[in-house]
């Protein structure tokens, strides 16, 4: 995620095949910067995930509950990662990446429950949270019958702050983004080109960038998954959603969106990682040169730049896009302190 705070990429690390010996790491590029720096807040067992999301002047990151831990420490920071301030959500986040969301003016929403089953406000200090709706009640509104809502899938605000909600939807043809508006929930999200108006969908990605907010849309048909991005910028309405050219046979791995409301995303494929890209305001995906083997994440940074992490148990290895698009380059090495054995 690239926001006014910099660039955040969240990624696991240590023994992946091995949960507990699972350790997701928080990495900070500062606005500008060349070299990724180590942010992780201290203190919190990370096993099951991090979510981050930008809420004014503060970054705020979630961990998601593993083990026997039934809620979720909270932390943010206004000094990029240097110093962190703690919270907790009684509950489990939801298992998403945008299962947390921030407003320019401090306001933060989470996507609470394994699987999801409310939205929920906070009230101050990331420790007093309030209901904003539950799955049982979006899915009851005239919107989310339309849709037949099966999934509660990412929190969002609208260019003009409203609350949104990703879903999937069971209903082809229909993509699940609602608004909290005063005549109720209404839908928000963009419309499917018609060769995919027979596919049931899923909002996979769902993120305010400034002056708009960028999906990322997963529609599944005949067995078949294919991801599609799209954008609203101010006023006007949702672009046509852009299909991703390499999704056919691959899974998606990792994505991210820009300060402008690109996108980029990374598929394991048969032959390797593949990665592209959704410029902000471009109407074609442009495929990029394949990631090294073992990259895990990537990013989309300011003015356009693109890094991908490759992960091997403690050391990171990360690579920067040349600025002729043609290869990647070997740009910094981390070896990242990991406590093997341990739940935090």
């Amino acid at each position: 995620m690239t926001a006014t705070s910099g660039t955040w990429v969240d990624l696991p690390m240590g023994d992946l095949d091995q949960s507990a010996n699972t350790f997701w790491q928080l990495l900070h590029l500062a606005p500008k910067g060349s070299r990724w720096s180590l942010v992780t807040p201290p203190g919190f067992a990370d096993n099951g995930g991090l979510v981050v999301a930008q809420a004014g002047a503060s970054l705020i990151s979630g961990f998601l509950a593993s083990a026997r831990i039934g809620f979720s420490p909270m932390a943010a920071s206004s000094d990029g990662g240097q110093q962190w301030s703690p919270g907790i959500l009684s509950g489990p986040l939801a298992v998403d990446p945008d299962a947390l969301a921030g407003a320019s003016d401090g306001r933060v929403l989470a996507l609470g429950g394994k699987p999801a089953t409310v939205v929920l406000s906070d009230r101050g200090g990331l420790s007093s949270w309030q209901r904003v709706v539950s799955a049982r009640h979006l899915e009851a509104s005239p919107a989310g019958r339309a849709c037949d809502i099966t999934a509660l899938t990412a929190v969002s605000f609208s260019p003009d702050g409203q609350i949104l909600v990703g879903t999937s939807c069971s209903r082809p043809g229909r993509v699940g983004v609602f608004e909290d508006s005063a005549r109720g929930w209404a839908p928000a999200g963009p419309l499917l080109p018609g060769v995919v108006k027979s596919a049931t969908t899923s909002v996979l990605r769902l993120r305010a960038f400034e002056g708009g907010v960028s999906a990322l849309i997963a529609t599944y048909s005949g067995g078949r998954t294919e991801l599609y991005g799209s954008s609203l910028r101010g006023r006007s309405s949702w672009s046509t959603p852009v299909e991703v050219a390499i999704t056919g046979g691959g899974q998606l791995k990792a994505s991210g969106i820009s300060a402008d409301g690109g996108l980029v995303v990374l598929v394991k494929a048969a032959k390797g990682p593949v990665a592209e890209c959704l410029a902000g305001g471009a109407r074609a995906w442009l495929q990029l040169p394949r990631p090294p083997a073992q990259v895990s994440a990537i990013s989309y940074e300011e003015g356009g730049r693109i890094d991908a992490f490759a992960v091997d148990h403690s050391r990171l290895t990360i690579y920067r896009l040349a600025e002729t698009g043609s290869r990647w380059l070997r740009a910094q090495v981390m070896q990242v302190p990991i406590q093997y054995g341990s739940s935090s």
